[in-house]
This record gives structure tokens, sequence and C-alpha cells, in this order.
């Protein structure tokens, strides 16, 4: 387990997908950078939680490599917004 601290939060970078909800096949050059994250390790005063998703300022974060697998560590300044899910009533 890891303890965040000074405001800072671990990342694991959401990727955009292949596929678009509408059958939209991207190639490499039409994806777009995401700017989403599943949080894996936080701050305990930073208000956010562990898997929360949130949705960060594009130049932030340091990548750091941890067991093989790459996450960011982000000050939460640089966090817009936790995404919540939505019902869908179809």
């Amino acid at each position: 387990m890891i303890l965040m601290r000074n405001g800072k939060l671990l990342l694991r970078q959401i990727k955009q997908e292949d596929v678009s909800k509408d059958g939209v096949i991207y190639t490499d050059s039409q994806k777009h950078k995401s700017f989403k994250g599943e949080i894996m390790a936080t701050d305990e005063d930073s208000g956010y939680e562990i898997s929360d998703v949130v949705i960060f300022s594009e130049f932030a974060g340091e990548e750091v490599h941890i067991d093989d697998k790459a996450y960011l560590i982000v000050d939460s300044e640089n966090i817009w917004g936790v995404m919540s899910e939505v019902e869908n009533d179809n």
C-alpha cells in the first residue's frame, strides 16, 4: 500500500478505447491523449478516494513505474473533477 503525501495522488491513466460507442475504429494518429485516471493511492487529507475516476490537466503529473506498470503522480490541485456513474434509462 502506498500513502501519498503533500496533496499528491497516484493515478492509473485510463487509455482511450480503440473503438467508439458508435463503432468507429480509431487509428493511432486519431487517438487523443486521455486526461482521465483512476486514483490508486491518495493523501489521506486530499478529499479523494481510491478508485475515484478523475479528470486532470493535460500537463499534470510525472510518470513513474512501479512493478513494471506506468502511473502518474499528480498534484491534487491539477484535478478538475471526479466522474460519477450515470445510469442509462434505455
